[in-house]
């Protein structure tokens, strides 16, 4: 019924109503029966939060009760879900779900628990790792390549020849409506990349989830990588890059000649997420000026059976790691 009401009217009265019975289990489960709270959450995620310009179609009453009422502190509970929800949502499904989860969690940042910070960052990792490029930002008719961002970008040559990259190139983007795409906009902002990194630095746990959150982020629009980056430096002075190395890559297998066992598991994809968002930052960081250590931190042996592994999974030069 929501899909077919006017945008632009919110004067419906049915539209409270509809709304109130929408949160009422969120109330009146949560703790007497759990698996109809999270099986409500659920499909509030499915099939209320993927409605096109939901904000624009509910009264700003309506809409502030509704978005009070949306229990985001419990959003750890549809974890398991992710996957499905990357899997059976359609493209333009998930991209209104990203808009309308940004709308509504990004506010409570500050207040929302950590559990549910995390779910909230792998959710949307999912849904960005889901999409074909640019579907955030798709290009308009006749609009030439943007080619700003490829000084960042490696072995592009290889990657464009690929029949996978072809075909996932070759998919139609969805047309985005104008309020869509400047709600989006928020995603890469400086504003939203500071809050999200502000956040995460109170929860420490919550590191890995962010990390996948920039590379998606970063894949999916490359013409906002360069802004996501220097916001990230800005914001941590470079000091993300030396923690993400002293914490997962030198602790790690990764350039040992000891090493016989290939990465696998959440530790290779942690891993490989790490070291191409470190990759990504050094070039930047050189690009605007910042001084080099007088001995490199890494000196990767390039017989090494791990750096053979990784330089395979990121495709991108490893000398980019000696020099912070």
């Amino acid at each position: 019924m929501l899909l077919f009401q006017p945008i632009t009217s919110k004067s419906s009265r049915c539209l409270p109503l509809l709304m109130s019975l929408v949160t009422f289990p969120f109330t009146t489960f949560r703790e007497s029966s759990p698996e109809i709270f999270i099986n409500c959450l659920e499909g509030t995620v499915s099939t209320i939060l993927t409605i096109p310009l939901l904000p624009n179609r509910l009264p700003l009453s309506t809409l502030s009760e509704f978005s009070s009422q949306l229990p985001l502190s419990s959003l750890d509970v549809i974890g398991p879900a992710i996957p499905s929800l990357r899997d059976n949502l359609t493209t333009e499904s998930k991209i209104h779900l990203i808009a309308n989860l940004l709308t509504f969690t990004s506010p409570r940042y500050p207040t929302i628990s950590v559990a549910s910070f995390d779910s909230y960052l792998q959710l949307l990792a999912a849904l960005l790792y889901s999409l074909p490029p640019n579907s955030l930002d798709p290009p308009e008719a006749g609009s030439p390549k943007d080619d700003e961002n490829s000084w960042l970008d490696s072995d592009s040559e290889s990657e464009s020849t690929s029949p996978m990259a072809s075909s996932v190139h070759n998919q139609v983007l969805i047309p985005l409506d104008p309020r869509t795409r400047k709600r989006l906009l928020n995603l890469p902002s400086g504003r939203h990349v500071n809050s999200l990194l502000t956040t995460s630095q109170h929860h420490p746990t919550t590191q890995a989830s962010l990390i996948s959150f920039f590379v998606a982020l970063q894949g999916n629009w490359p013409a906002q990588r360069v802004k996501v980056l220097i916001a990230v430096l800005v914001h941590s002075g470079g000091s993300l890059v030396r923690e993400l190395y002293r914490n997962y890559v030198r602790s790690s297998p990764i350039g040992s000649d000891d090493g016989t066992v290939a990465l696998m598991g959440t530790i290779r994809i942690f891993l490989t997420r790490t070291i191409l968002l470190m990759q990504t930052q050094i070039p930047l960081m050189r690009l605007l000026g910042r001084p080099s250590c007088s001995s490199p931190i890494y000196t990767p042996n390039p017989c090494s059976p791990w750096v053979t592994m990784s330089s395979f999974l990121l495709r991108q030069p490893w000398q980019h790691l000696a020099i912070l």
